[in-house]
């Protein structure tokens, strides 16, 4: 291995070591952790593939990201929509989490935050295999893999997804938040919104970037004027976000 790639391969297991242990300490105190996630660039709201995925990972190889459907609030199943991130939470099991979810604009190469997950947590193994069969039985699996056929270009691409079906498999939706806490953007936002100390240059898929004074400073959005505000002065439940002024 050459040193480059060596020292890449350091920084990334120090990143995932920093984002655990804040993760325990928000974990003690019983908050809410706040989560950057970056996803891969859709033009359809994030409710189905658009077949224009640029970024690195599986959108680039492959054409299509899993979190394709991670607004699709028409597959909610029993209140919940549930959605895709690189990040497993692995430890986080009994956590709730705000999740702004951010794209790279392919031609701009503008950093926008689209949306939001404003109470999730993390589904267990049973609920997850009642959604399985949800998709199962309503034909959700098969219609997602048709949408991903119908949306990429390349031949290749569609033989690796006909071999592989994306995000049919529920099991893999480890992510779950009430349909009413869901929010896309309109229009999206500027990540350079976020107050300068929670904005960060972390560009990976697989290590998000984790907020650690989410515990007593929360994000959220004013609808009225399309931009966030940053709340400072009280705890929230970790059961019920606050509604927006």
């Amino acid at each position: 291995m050459s040193r480059d790639r060596t020292c890449r391969a350091r920084s990334s297991v120090v990143a995932t070591a920093l984002t655990y242990a804040a993760g325990l300490r928000v974990h003690r105190e019983g908050g809410v952790i706040t989560v950057l996630q970056r996803v891969c660039w859709n033009t359809n709201s994030w409710k189905a593939p658009s077949g224009t995925a640029f970024d690195s990972g599986n959108p680039g190889e492959h054409g299509f990201g899993n979190e394709e459907w991670n607004f699709c609030t028409d597959d909610a199943f029993e209140g919940n929509l549930f959605g895709w991130l690189y990040w497993r939470a692995k430890g986080f099991s009994d956590l709730h989490f705000q999740i702004l979810f951010w794209t790279i604009h392919p031609s701009r190469k503008e950093w926008l935050i689209v949306g939001a997950y404003h109470d999730a947590t993390l589904a267990t193994d049973e609920e997850l295999r009642k959604l399985d069969s949800f998709f199962v039985k309503t034909g959700v699996g098969n219609r997602r893999r048709m949408e991903v056929i119908d949306a990429v270009r390349r031949p290749d691409h569609v033989t690796y997804i006909r071999k592989h079906p994306p995000a049919a498999r529920a099991m893999d939706l480890r992510f779950k938040c009430p349909v009413d806490k869901v929010q896309i953007y309109e229009p999206y936002l500027p990540y350079r919104s976020l107050p300068k100390r929670f904005q960060s240059r972390n560009a990976r898929f697989k290590n998000p970037t984790i907020i650690k004074e989410s515990i007593t400073t929360l994000l959220r959005l004013d609808p009225g004027r399309s931009r966030l505000n940053c709340a400072r002065s009280w705890k929230m439940s970790i059961h019920a976000p606050p509604r927006p002024a």
